[in-house]
């Protein structure tokens, strides 16, 4: 089950400044303040940086600029993603995960270290926000006393309860996929809700450097090389999808013949599991470069799912894509 084309390019840089400026001022509303030296100060610091430097044309060409676009859109993307939410009533649900971006790499475009617990938290903070988005009555894990024997998030979505297990995979170690697919099935297995579905979140495994590759730069002598820049907008959004399907297949080929046919067989969850990729690519608009968000929410299917199913995925992916100009109207689910 694929997604529709993510390719947001086009922005303006200042954007990204106003809405970490924006996000700031939400959290002190909440009594939550953004610590000196903090991860998410740092990404903050190097947006307004990168932003001061495309005010004064004082940048340079030289080095590799892409960690800085990952990071330039990550916080622009993550912050109009919470400013959003702040309008729906079960914003509440995400206040104790906020407290977590002084602690963790919450930004999706960039990976993280696999002792950074606090990511794994922040990518509930990420699936909470879309649910808040997409439907009610959304209830979080609380990130300080989890047992992790709940579901991250529970939300009212489509006139059904659902739980959504959120899960951070550091490795491509089929095993561990298969282990965090099991616990998220008991999770919501045990829980309250009525449907589920496991939320794998790729970042540490994506292959950000095909997305946005480096490329020969013309007419230097000795060569060198910088950020390429696509022709075609499509071009890294077909990446990612097919490295989706790659991931997805790769993982399923590991397991038994029929094991997962039998591993969902009565459970709540649906039939299959989702996969959210984020990455930043260049590309040419209208002859001029420029970064492009290139993301997607996809769903491994293994069993036929139903309409209203699809429905409530649409409506979180749709969520995901918060200031994208494309985005359109809020599916019904």
């Amino acid at each position: 089950m694929a997604s529709d084309l993510r390719v947001s390019p086009g922005w303006h840089y200042e954007d990204a400044e106003d809405a970490a400026i924006a996000l700031e001022q939400l959290l002190t509303k909440y009594g939550i303040s953004i610590q000196s030296g903090s991860p998410f100060e740092e990404r903050v610091l190097a947006v307004m940086k990168l932003v001061g430097q495309k005010r004064t044309r004082s940048s340079s060409s030289d080095g590799d600029i892409r960690p800085a676009y990952r990071t330039l859109v990550g916080i622009h993307e993550l912050a109009t993603l919470i400013l959003a939410s702040d309008a729906f009533p079960s914003f509440h649900a995400l206040i104790p995960h906020l407290r977590l971006l002084n602690q963790g790499s919450a930004l999706q475009t960039i990976p993280s270290a696999g002792t950074d617990q606090a990511t794994n938290k922040l990518f509930e903070l990420f699936v909470g926000a879309l649910a808040v988005q997409c439907g009610t009555d959304v209830l979080m894990d609380d990130p300080f006393t989890s047992k992790g024997d709940n579901p991250d998030v529970l939300a009212t979505l489509g006139r059904r309860r659902w739980g959504l297990a959120c899960k951070v995979l550091h490795g491509e170690s089929p095993e561990g996929f298969i282990h965090h697919l099991e616990k998220g099935l008991d999770q919501i297995e045990r829980s309250p809700a009525e449907v589920g579905a496991v939320i794998f979140n790729l970042k540490n495994i994506f292959p950000h450097e095909e997305i946005w590759p480096m490329a020969a730069i013309p007419n230097t002598d000795p060569p060198e090389d910088g950020p390429g820049i696509w022709s075609d907008a499509r071009a890294p959004y077909e990446i990612l999808m097919s490295t989706l399907e790659e991931v997805g297949d790769s993982l399923l080929s590991y397991l038994p013949q029929g094991y997962l046919d039998e591993l969902f067989v009565g459970k709540k969850s649906i039939p299959g599991f989702l996969v959210w990729a984020h990455s930043v690519s260049g590309v040419s608009i209208d002859g001029r470069p420029t970064a492009a968000s290139v993301r997607a929410l996809n769903c491994k299917q293994v069993g036929a799912i139903p309409d209203d199913v699809r429905n409530v995925i649409k409506c979180l992916n749709w969520a995901a894509f918060t200031g994208a100009p494309d985005r359109g109207p809020r599916p019904s689910c």
